[in-house]
């Protein structure tokens, strides 16, 4: 009679799961050292001591008598690289296990930890009769979240601050299947799904443009908050445009309000996860949130940018029965650029010229409410005045005394009138890139004519700064207040 050992290794798809050998530590430290990696695991980044350890106590493991721990190497099959590991841990009596993986950071999002942990729960229900498997996570880990989803394992509880680990309470949730849900098929089936995999590839997005880039950031996808990437809103001439949805929950049963968020990049770069985590956050709050792409400067010049967001705009009044959203409650929030284009979309509804043919004519494109993010507002005086004036020529193609009007047209400080609605602006007293007085001069022309444009200036504070530790959930929370007081039914 074979024993578990001898049905060692498990081969899946694209990878082997094997027992650990004493050549594995270059490679098991490769992965165990990375602070990205460990993020949200109690241990690590390991020293080199610290990986030597775990190495040989796997070891002594494989060679114990009566087994209840099985860590396995995880191989990619094509390349024979070790890529990481996985494995279960069993409880005294032998009925129960926790589930547990980690991964190089090089292989993040292409569904290793996914096909591992499922070849996991295999091994445990068929090779070694368990009842239960359980695993937790930190709720900031969305990733790690989904893989349990995926191989079909349901969340049984979030516990509030359950664990000290390196120096913090931290959250955890606990997710568990049973060996007759496992048999049966009745786990979700959210590996088929795309909601699923649209939330691993935004929070793998994030990750990669984002949280190395600005201190403090990670990405949380709120339960019930559902993603769609990459949906198509419109085309500009042979491009097509899309955008990336963030959908409340469905207790929200009402019409909802909307927002459409446009990143910055100096008009000619960037992405939509600039405002992927605003967007899950409001989206939690019951507000449908759309981060729209748009065409890019030097090859695409003024309006088409403009005509791209409008149509983004338009797109989601075209989509308000299948989205359930209420047409007559949708902002905008953009940030640098982005947040030119978002004053653009609050001052100039109506304006013939700056519609464009980019898809939903039938639908109005006005907006009932602003974000602007340290914005270009006068673009004439922006273009003459600052360091990105190569970005904004080439956006706009032109200086201004050879396309006046088309200047005139891409500042929405000329444009503010009756119908301009709220605006909250945000702004460092200390940018240089965009000076604040771009943001003060259009604050103070609305009040002049007795309209809401609530201004914050941060003293000390350059561009962007919105986006990092200690600003960013100090802003965030003003900008929540205002979209959900605005855009009240």
């Amino acid at each position: 009679m074979r024993t578990v050992e001898d049905r060692l290794p498990l081969q899946t798809e694209r990878l082997e799961l094997r027992e650990f050998e004493e050549s594995d530590l270059d490679a098991i430290h490769a992965y165990a050292s990375d602070p990205e990696v460990v993020r949200y695991m109690a241990w690590g980044p390991n020293t080199p001591e610290q990986t030597r350890e775990f190495l040989h106590a796997k070891l002594a493991e494989q060679r114990g008598g009566e087994r209840r721990a099985f860590g396995l190497a995880v191989v990619e099959r094509q390349s024979g690289a070790l890529i990481g590991s996985v494995g279960l841990r069993l409880n005294e009596s032998g009925t129960q296990a926790a589930l547990g993986y980690c991964f190089s950071r090089r292989v993040w999002g292409q569904g290793y930890a996914t096909e591992a942990a499922g070849a996991m729960l295999r091994f445990g229900f068929e090779e070694l009769g368990l009842h239960r498997i359980h695993a937790t996570c930190d709720p900031r880990d969305v990733a790690s979240a989904r893989v349990l989803e995926k191989i079909g394992m349901r969340r049984e509880g979030h516990f509030v601050q359950q664990k000290r680990q390196k120096g913090r309470w931290r959250d955890s949730y606990c997710y568990a299947i049973l060996r007759r849900e496992w048999e049966d098929g009745s786990q979700p089936v959210g590996e088929r799904t795309r909601a699923f995999a649209d939330a691993i590839r935004a929070c793998t997005l994030f990750n990669s443009e984002r949280a190395r880039r600005w201190k403090g950031a990670y990405l949380d996808i709120p339960e019930g908050v559902e993603v769609r990437m990459e949906v198509p809103y419109g085309s500009g001439g042979d491009v097509e445009l899309t955008t990336d949805l963030f959908l409340p929950p469905r207790e929200f049963t009402d019409p909802r309000p909307a927002m459409l968020y446009i990143h910055g990049g100096g008009w000619r770069a960037g992405s939509p996860t600039q405002f992927y985590r605003h967007a899950a956050r409001l989206a939690e709050k019951g507000v449908v949130g759309s981060c729209c792409r748009y065409r890019f400067a030097p090859e695409f010049t003024f309006p088409a940018a403009v005509h791209d967001v409008k149509a983004a705009v338009r797109a989601l009044r075209a989509s308000a029965e299948e989205l359930n959203i209420d047409g007559r409650r949708i902002g905008v929030l953009g940030g640098s650029a982005g947040g030119h284009l978002a004053a653009i979309l609050a001052t100039t509804a109506g304006i013939p010229e700056l519609d464009g043919d980019a898809g939903h004519a039938e639908q109005p494109g006005d907006v009932q409410l602003g974000v602007l993010l340290n914005p270009v507002t006068d673009m004439t005086a922006f273009v003459r005045g600052t360091n990105l004036h190569p970005a904004a020529l080439q956006f706009m193609g032109a200086m201004p005394e050879e396309i006046p009007e088309a200047y005139k047209l891409a500042s929405p400080l000329l444009h503010i009138d009756a119908n301009t609605p709220p605006c909250l602006l945000v702004h460092g007293a200390a940018d240089t890139t965009v000076p604040c007085d771009q943001s003060a001069m259009f604050a103070g022309a609305m009040k002049s004519r007795e309209l809401r444009a609530d201004l914050i200036l941060v003293d000390g504070v350059g561009h962007g700064f919105f986006n990092s530790d200690p600003h960013y959930e100090v802003v965030y929370s003003e900008i929540e207040s205002f979209v959900l007081e605005v855009l009240s039914p």
